[in-house]
């Protein structure tokens, strides 16, 4: 097998400067695309906590429901002679 040429200075040295542009590029690429994900997760917790203090307080609106419910029906049960168990 024949060896390759040697390449001018000036070919080696544009080379070179094309690798460190490209690990530069690179770089600032995994940079920013951290940042997007850093971002993103910070927006989706804050949507999750939002959501999750939705069904707290809808799921207290519902327990209070349910005991109001309950008096009711022990009124109602209490006026008609029947007892729940």
């Amino acid at each position: 097998m024949v060896p390759p040429p040697p390449m001018p200075a000036d070919t080696g040295s544009a080379v070179l400067e094309i690798q460190t542009v490209l690990r530069r590029d690179i770089e600032r690429l995994r940079i920013d695309m951290l940042r997007q994900f850093v971002s993103f997760r910070g927006e989706m917790g804050q949507r999750w906590e939002g959501e999750v203090g939705r069904l707290r307080r809808e799921n207290e609106l519902l327990r209070g429901e349910v005991e109001s419910l309950k008096k009711e029906a022990g009124k109602r049960n209490e006026r008609s002679g029947w007892k729940l168990g």
